[in-house]
């Protein structure tokens, strides 16, 4: 079995076994810039360390293009429905990095976009749900239940996060309680770091640098997903 689909087949049983989710900014003065978001299940080594081995006993260390994933399956893609493809063509600037070390015990799988403007990281979340991190290969849900924009102007950056499917956000709670207890010490945070110091944030018990060019910000993952506005966040920046 190839290396990369390996990872996939055990993500599948360890995704939800004290992960952390970290989402990094880095912003220039221009408004360029690269959004990540790092799903670090480092911990999950010794639970699959021994399977690693017997099935390929290299390290791994790849960065996967989603403009040529897609690329590769144009022709399984032009039979998707048209909603479908355009959702996907929305994210060809995306890439993923899976890094797996036996001998760190390092699991680290980042979706990352390089930008030109904030607003092309809007579908940063989506783009973690398409690479197969927050899905299980088995489901068969399209619809994105929680949705984030992001903004930058008047040197006001904005995180916004919101339900975009009440119906569907209800059945994943639901779906989620049995698994409450090994969700319960998975976190997620923010980590931006600004062109120019912070003069105002929104979020009271945000942490600072000591240049306050970055915040960190975290809350238990599935507290946001119950609650997505619980990671909004508004930072002003000085002149």
């Amino acid at each position: 079995m190839k290396p990369f689909y390996f990872f996939l087949s055990l993500f599948f049983l360890l995704a939800f076994m004290s992960c952390s989710f970290t989402e990094t900014l880095v912003l220039q003065e221009d408004g360029s810039g690269r959004m990540s978001i790092l799903l670090d299940a480092s911990e999950t080594m010794s639970f699959g360390s021994d399977s690693i081995k017997e099935e390929d006993p290299q390290d791994l260390d790849t960065i996967i293009s989603f403009k040529e994933l897609f690329k590769e399956k144009r022709d399984s893609i032009a039979l998707l429905p048209m909603k479908e493809q355009e959702r996907l063509q929305k994210l060809e600037n995306f890439n993923l990095r899976i890094l797996m070390s036996s001998e760190k015990q390092q699991f680290l799988y980042d979706v990352f976009v390089d930008f030109k403007n904030i607003s092309q990281a809007n579908n940063l979340f989506q783009g973690l749900e398409q690479s197969g991190a927050l899905s299980s290969s088995s489901s068969t849900q399209k619809e994105e239940i929680i949705k984030v924009s992001f903004s930058f102007e008047n040197n006001v950056f904005k995180r916004d996060a919101y339900i975009a499917e009440p119906t569907l956000h209800l059945r994943k709670l639901d779906s989620l309680k049995e698994m409450e207890m090994m969700l319960g010490e998975m976190m997620y945070a923010l980590h931006y770091t600004f062109p120019r110091p912070i003069k105002s944030c929104s979020q009271q018990a945000a942490t600072f640098s000591f240049d306050r060019k970055s915040v960190h910000f975290e809350t238990a993952f599935l507290d946001y997903i119950k609650n997505p506005d619980l990671l909004d966040l508004e930072v002003v920046l000085e002149e």
